[in-house]
């Protein structure tokens, strides 16, 4: 810990006269951090048609009872005339980002503002098999997999009122937002051969991008521990709570013997209770540029 606060510090120093150039940006504040999710999918029990959200990671199942740990990277810019500019990119299990947020944000005082931004974030899948599998076990053999276990992505936009207060070395702020969110579209096909007969069909999916409303709390906190000049080092503490009702609704093609005879169906799915939890710590680095 001391080596990493060391190396903040020097990086700080080193790069002020850099960014001081920039007269619009007033500081520039990076994080880096490490937490903890909490995924919360309400599950249906076995229907007629395929329900995608079903199959979505439930955390409980895979018997990790303080949630997927992840890390990332965050930096904050507050500029001149009362705006502020805040991205995130986060990582469940590698250096690579698979997820992250832009906002920004306007302030008609010291206190109080308003902000929009936009989001997105891998959500596990896996077990999309098992439908099929025990629903036509009696009547078709399926085989060829479902090519879809993975990450289906999350995407959403986000406005609503912000709040902070700053005083010497401790900042805080809230951002109450709402907005509307949908599962970017994918497409996935099963194969299946009758049992005892020649008959062989393809059942093809192809899901739609239909937002959603959803409400979207999130609250930081930080305090710094060194300050030399125009440089500090700190540490800073972020959790949000996402909750909304969320369905995946698709389009399922089944094409009997051959591509030219197909049947296309619409299957609206039903909505789950669909919560996320975050809390993640990190060691900020600041960068003041006002004279």
């Amino acid at each position: 810990m001391k080596k990493i606060v060391i190396l903040l510090f020097l990086i700080g120093c080193n790069f002020q006269q850099l960014v001081a150039q920039s007269p619009l940006i007033q500081s520039y504040r990076v994080n880096l951090f490490f937490g903890q999710r909490d995924l919360n999918i309400e599950s249906f029990p076995l229907g007629p048609n395929l329900d995608f959200v079903n199959y979505m990671s439930h955390y409980d199942d895979l018997f990790v009872p303080l949630g997927i740990p992840y890390i990332g990277f965050s930096a904050h810019l507050q500029l001149r005339n009362g705006l502020e500019l805040d991205f995130q990119a986060f990582s469940n299990d590698d250096i690579y980002p698979t997820g992250g947020k832009l906002s920004a944000q306007y302030f008609i005082n010291d206190f109080w503002g308003f902000g929009i931004g936009a989001y997105g974030r891998p959500i596990a899948t896996f077990g999309q098999d098992d439908f099929h599998q025990n629903r036509d076990h009696l009547e078709f053999q399926t085989w060829g997999g479902f090519e879809l276990e993975g990450n289906i992505y999350d995407m959403g936009w986000k406005v609503g009122p912000v709040f902070r207060y700053v005083n010497r070395g401790f900042f805080a702020n809230l951002k109450l937002n709402f907005g509307f969110s949908g599962f970017v579209p994918i497409s996935a096909e099963v194969l299946q051969k009758q049992i005892h007969s020649n008959f062989r069909r393809v059942i093809r999916y192809e899901t739609s991008f239909d937002q959603q409303f959803f409400f979207f709390p999130e609250f930081r906190a930080g305090v710094e521990l060194l300050n030399l000049r125009n440089v500090a080092i700190g540490i800073q503490m972020y959790s949000n709570y996402f909750t909304s009702r969320r369905s995946l609704n698709y389009t399922r093609t089944t094409f009997n013997w051959s591509f030219d005879n197909y049947e296309i169906e619409k299957i609206e799915s039903p909505k789950h209770s669909y919560n996320i939890f975050n809390l993640d710590v990190g060691l900020f680095l600041r960068i003041n540029t006002r004279e």
